[in-house]
């Protein structure tokens, strides 16, 4: 051992000293204290094995631990059982002759026996040894001394001190902090890989640990297809808990280019701004250079300097990305041609960097307003919602031109608004037929590229990006968004009704279908209207009238109750009308698949709910009619007829079945 480390190892000595005692010192970062034997099995959490109970504690809450001395009968390798509740006990481990309990020889015990079924394992002698070092404070920090020293050493003596310290885990975390401020090269890198891997512990959530336990190995192996499937399988399990070792492999120094290049493109995808902000702001060099694109890509410029600096970089490929660019985010074009003399490309890069100083304010307002969770009350903003509040006016006008114009000012003004993005996509779907533009604006919508997007914005923008696919003849795209619509705003009758047609529509307009999955689509239009009348029927009963003495019927911000109840009353007249909707796509379904009680029972059903309503009439006629019951079938055209005198259909059933009405002219468009 040299003499630095001979002093460092009497340092701790010292330091230890001080706590030295039977138990070891958890310290919380809450401040708390607690005592007990730790052990550590190299996840993300440690066992505080106290008298009565065995307790996990997070490795995220841990500030600091401190060892105590090994009791003189404390035998770390024996085998030992692990109870329900997480207690453990050491010692001989047997069976009992009958197979039915566990029996444990425990130092200065005969013996302790305990149910099987009580018993969640047995850990073999040896299993495990590094849960906790068999060693006094004083011999460990001696231990981590010499293998820190081997670290500088290289080759496979280094490998092996590595791999030592690893195993060591939370016990070997406060002597390499210190030694990381002094070791020297090869050595430091080795610490700080260990570190790192003990980092990656307190990152990894309850879900990941439960179910991918061979996350830690996989997010640390050497290959980059394995680091890239680990991180593909943690989103698939648990998003939220991914992100955070998405940016943890994306720091690693050690990554692979195509491992940092998925990081940076998944963080981009699934629109994590402050994640790629912060990481843009730690990083340097390539990483630097591929986070200022991504978040450039996705609206966030940020990352202008980044890119000015490119350009003077000597590899012609990053110099023509960040004239690309540059010229993208910027909308301006300073560049010489390639080959220009350098002193052209500075002054290019002047001329940008003065754009840069011009824009710069408005530039991080934007991207403090996209990483909010909340609206902010900034100039931007303000102007955003003058914009979008004349843009809703013209559109009530019809003036909508007009409208998309005043749409597009609000977004340039705070891009994170997302009602101007929503309005804007709506206006492009249904008044100025531009899908293409509109299916961007929407998914910027869903994507998340509006902070303050609420579940009922979510809904709408999945709502219409359906109606547009369903539109275009992709029912399987649409029927996944009517259903991504319904899971953020579970009272969208309008999707309901919109899942139920596509179904219908897909089975019957496509001719490349089997007779199976003909019959499977038309189950799935059934299920759809099946679940909106559950869910309109839901809706109606948490209707309720505001009572009279209320303080929402009494605020001047608020309703009228007068105005509450003509609301409450247009809402449940929309609500039945859906009800009927419902009722008559069913019959439909119905009859198409040849089920004529089910279609007449439901059409009775809805007749008899509502006899004023000439479509239901319609719907009963016509299964009567289908089953040969020409007189019923008539009758029930008639009384449509005499509901709506103007229908074509009625006067059609009436003239087909041999009435005395014979069919009129189609009624003016207003009146149909």
């Amino acid at each position: 051992m040299t003499k630095a480390a001979g002093w460092w190892v009497v340092g701790l000595s010292i330091a230890l000293g001080a706590f030295a005692g039977a138990e070891d010192r958890v310290v919380l970062r809450s401040g708390a204290v607690r005592t007990g034997r730790i052990r550590d099995q190299g996840r993300n959490y440690i066992e505080l094995e106290m008298p009565r109970a065995t307790d996990r504690i997070a490795k995220r809450d841990i500030a600091r631990i401190q060892l105590g001395r090994l009791e003189p009968d404390e035998n770390l390798d024996s085998a030992r059982i692990e109870l329900r509740g997480g207690r453990r006990i050491a010692g001989e481990v047997r069976e009992s002759p009958d197979g039915k309990r566990i029996i444990v020889s425990v130092p200065g015990v005969v013996e302790a026996s305990y149910p099987k079924e009580e018993v969640v394992r047995i850990i073999p002698r040896g299993e495990g040894a590094a849960e906790r070092p068999s060693a006094d404070p004083e011999e460990l920090a001696a231990r981590i001394a010499a293998l820190v020293e081997r670290l500088g050493r290289g080759g496979a003596e280094a490998d092996a001190a590595e791999k030592e310290l690893r195993g060591l885990g939370i016990f070997a975390v406060g002597f390499l902090e210190d030694a990381a401020r002094t070791a020297p090269g090869e050595a430091a890198r080795r610490i700080r890989a260990v570190l790192r891997a003990y980092e990656l512990r307190k990152l990894v959530g309850d879900e990941l640990d439960k179910e991918l336990p061979e996350i830690y190995e996989e997010i640390e192996a050497p290959q980059p297809d394995t680091r890239i499937d680990a991180l593909k399988a943690a989103l698939l399990v648990a998003p939220a808990e991914a992100v955070p070792l998405v940016v943890f492999t994306l720091e690693d120094p050690e990554a692979d280019p195509a491992v940092r290049s998925f990081c940076v493109e998944l963080l981009r995808r699934l629109n994590r701004y402050r994640e790629m902000i912060d990481a843009f702001n730690r990083a340097d060099g390539a990483l630097a250079l591929a986070l200022a694109v991504a978040l450039g890509e996705n609206g966030l410029h940020i990352g202008i300097p980044c890119l000015i600096s490119a350009l003077g970089e000597d590899d012609p490929g990053l110099r023509a990305l960040a004239r690309e660019k540059l010229e993208a985010y910027t909308g301006e074009n300073y560049l010489p041609a390639e080959g220009a003399p350098a002193a052209a490309r500075r002054q290019a890069q002047e001329r940008y960097q003065a754009w840069w100083l011009a824009h710069r304010e408005v530039i991080m307002e934007r991207a403090r307003a996209m990483t909010s969770s909340t609206p902010q009350v900034t100039p931007q903003r303000a102007r955003a919602v003058q914009y979008w509040e004349r843009g809703a006016e013209q559109t009530a006008k019809e003036e909508y031109a007009e409208a998309e114009a005043s749409f597009r000012r609000a977004l340039a003004e705070d891009p994170s608004y997302a009602r101007a993005g929503l309005s804007l996509g709506i206006l492009l779907y249904r008044h100025q037929r531009k899908p293409a533009e509109a299916a961007a604006c929407l998914e910027n919508v869903v994507a998340g590229r509006h902070p303050d997007a609420t579940d009922d914005l979510y809904a709408f923008a999945m709502y219409h990006l359906g109606a547009l696919r369903r539109e275009l003849g992709d029912y399987k795209s649409a029927a996944e968004w009517f259903k991504r619509a319904i899971e953020n705003r579970r009272h969208y009758i309008e999707a309901y009704t919109a899942l139920g047609d596509d179904y219908y529509e897909w089975a019957l307009l496509n001719e490349d279908l089997s007779d199976a999955r003909r019959k499977e689509l038309l189950a799935q239009a059934e299920a759809a209207c099946e679940a909106g009348l559950q869910a309109a029927a839901a809706y109606e009963k948490e209707l309720v009238v505001a009572p009279a003495g209320s303080d929402a019927a009494g605020s001047e911000a608020a309703f009228s109750r007068r105005d509450y109840l003509q609301s409450l009353k247009a809402l449940r007249e929309s609500l039945a009308g859906s009800r009927k909707a419902f009722a008559i796509n069913l019959v439909r379904i119905h009859l198409i698949q040849g089920e004529l009680d089910k279609a007449e029972a439901r059409a009775r059903e809805a007749a008899a709910q509502d006899s004023t309503d000439a479509n239901l009439q319609i719907a009963l006629a016509r299964v009567l009619e289908r089953r040969g019951d020409a007189d019923s079938a008539l009758r029930h055209y008639r009384a449509a007829l005499r509901l709506d005198p103007q229908n074509e259909t009625a006067f059609h059933g009436v003239f087909r079945l041999g009435g005395t009405a014979a069919p009129r002219e189609s009624a003016p468009k207003g009146k149909q």
